[in-house]
């Protein structure tokens, strides 16, 4: 038997340590896994929430477009000075534009050779175009576009160039800017005039020019961008599954401000927080006035909820760690859980050989009396009257020993399928020690044993099953009997226990025996539990005793506790609720 036990041990202690190191790989794993997935979907939120940046920033730069071209005009419109046709287009513009509070005013700069003098904005009820101060906001730009403002070189014309083709876009206004021109036949140089290399614009060798004879302006409202359309275009070009994840900020920034934060990408480095996760210019329509003269810019920031996209990632992260963890902790605790129910197996099989061993020994010790007094009286060994009354108390004694240990077994059995019933009534605690204690005044037990007894006065009335609650007293006081050594004696106490909200009444028996080592209180009340004095000082007994008196206590609706020093004797004390006035009125009148 030891040498079975000693294999179990040997081979469970390796298969926990394997299945530890187990579940160590796989947490490691578990978490270079989750940073690989971590970072792919860091990738996949980044180049979704670029592809749909762009797509915004389109789609907001095309309605400003097409605002701005229905109404655009050429030099020969220009030179009609009739305002009707551009009227219509502009009042159809309106009725089919998905935004059409866009446009704020829509102005006319004219000028002869002298460059732009007169200002003129459009009077969208007369459907013409009326003079007009020049505003305070548009100083910047008149101030570019005056005669001789811009020194006129290579660059200033490829610029030129450009804004006649795509316009140009004040963004501290902001305003559309479009010129209305009349371009000149371009003859072509010689080709012995033709220099390698070289691509600017000379107005001195080339025979090309532009007649800048206006610019059409329409003023955007800033606004209704920012109230009704930045809002409308951003919920529908981010909004997924019905939530919106991103947040956006338009902010009006200056050059030197982009190129730090760009620096700072570069680096490597985090940046502000101001700078969220995307930054985009608004305005994409044509050359716009921080190209010019590195002024500020209308720019778009688009910021995770969370905080950044890495932020976001790594709460998703810790989400995902958390539950990878707790799934292993999970299968650790199980693991552990199956463990210890194998080994609380073992001990319970250990214990039912050593009752089965005990059991057998306690049967054995009467049958084997009973056998030979049995023997004796059949072969007429035994003829004297008073040894064959002797012999028959001894056997008398047995059988209601062999019995009592029989019914302890079947009743813990019961109890322990469920089978076993309490009739919970109102019982006075004291008629039941009083009847318990009578079976050991008669002359059969041992009158050497000293028993007192204090009963509170007054006592209420408990809620127990009244022949259950007294096999669980007779069991204490045989227990109490049986390991008290040599003092013989035992103390019953039956009072209220003080102070609680709900009344209780404790039985306390107390013995002066060899009392209960402190590492075995927790296990005596185990079933087939014998502690390892009592097994080395062979006294005889099943282990059942205590685990059915507890099963009875607590059926009923108490507790028992224990209180020993070993060596000074143990005290059991068993604590029963009071039954309800209502109740203990009725039993008064039965």
């Amino acid at each position: 038997m030891t040498r079975l036990v000693a294999n179990k041990r040997s081979y469970i202690l390796p298969l926990i340590g394997a299945l530890v190191v187990l579940l160590i790989l796989l947490a490691v794993l578990q978490y270079q896994w989750l940073g690989q997935i971590s970072e792919g979907e860091r990738q996949t939120m980044q180049t979704n929430l670029r592809n749909r940046a762009r797509g915004f920033q389109e789609e907001f730069n095309q309605e400003v477009d097409r605002a701005c071209l229905r109404v655009r005009m050429d030099a020969e419109e220009l030179g009609k000075d009739d305002w009707r046709e551009l009227g219509e287009r502009f009042e159809r513009w309106k009725a089919t534009a998905i935004y059409p509070g866009l446009v704020k005013n829509r102005f006319l700069a004219k000028g002869g050779t002298g460059g732009l003098i007169n200002l003129l904005e459009f009077d969208e009820t007369l459907k013409r175009f009326k003079p007009v101060e020049w505003p305070s906001t548009f100083v910047e730009l008149r101030r570019r576009f005056e005669p001789g403002a811009t020194v006129v070189t290579a660059e200033s014309e490829r610029r030129l160039g450009a804004m006649v083709e795509h316009g140009y876009v004040a963004e501290d206004i902001p305003a559309v800017v479009h010129f209305i021109t009349g371009r000149e036949r371009v003859e072509p140089l010689p080709s012995n005039q033709k220099r390698e290399g070289v691509r600017a614009f000379e107005r001195s060798k080339e025979k090309r020019a532009f007649s800048e004879i206006g610019l059409t302006i329409n003023e955007l409202d800033l606004d209704y961008i920012r109230q009704v359309m930045i809002p409308s275009l951003f919920k529908r070009r981010f909004t997924v599954d019905g939530a919106l994840d991103y947040e956006l900020t338009l902010v009006y920034r200056k050059a030197p401000d982009e190129r730090r934060e760009k620096a700072i990408r570069e680096s490597g480095e985090k940046p502000p927080s101001a700078s969220g996760d995307v930054t985009m210019n608004m305005f994409e329509v044509g050359l716009d006035s921080s190209d010019l003269n590195r002024g500020a810019r209308w720019q778009i920031v688009i910021s995770h909820r969370a905080g950044s996209l890495d932020a976001a990632v790594a709460q998703a992260r810790v989400r995902n760690l958390a539950v990878s963890f707790g799934i292993l902790f999970l299968l650790a605790i199980s693991v552990i859980i199956v463990l210890i129910s194998s080994r609380r197996s073992q001990q319970l099989a250990r214990k039912q050989m050593e009752f089965v061993a005990g059991v057998s020994h306690e049967f054995r010790t009467p049958l084997a009396v009973i056998h030979a007094i049995s023997e004796n009286l059949a072969d007429g060994l035994i003829t004297d009257k008073q040894e064959i009354e002797q012999c028959g108390l001894v056997i008398r004694d047995d059988v209601r020993r062999l019995t009592g240990m029989v019914e302890q077994v079947l009743e813990l059995a019961g109890a322990f399928r469920g089978r076993t019933l309490y009739h919970r009534s109102p019982v006075d605690v004291s008629n039941v020690i009083d009847q318990v204690l009578r079976r050991y005044t008669t002359p059969n037990h041992d009158p050497e044993w000293h028993i007192e007894k204090y009963i509170e006065a007054n006592l209420p009335l408990v809620l127990a099953d009244p022949s259950a609650l007294a096999s669980a007293v007779g069991n204490i006081i045989d227990n109490a009997m049986k390991y008290g050594g040599d003092q013989r004696w035992i103390g019953i106490k039956a009072q209220m226990q003080s102070g609680g909200q709900n009344p209780i009444v404790d039985i306390t028996i107390e013995d002066k025996g060899i009392g209960i080592p402190p590492g075995e209180i927790l296990h005596i009340f185990d079933p087939f539990y014998r502690g390892t004095e009592v097994r080395a000082a062979q006294i005889h007994g099943s282990g059942l005793g205590l685990s059915l008196v507890k099963n009875i206590v607590e059926a009923n609706g108490g507790t028992i506790t224990v209180v020993s020093t070993p060596g000074r004797g143990s005290a059991f004390t068993l604590s029963l609720p009071v039954a309800a006035r209502k109740e203990q009125s009725l039993a008064g009148v039965r």
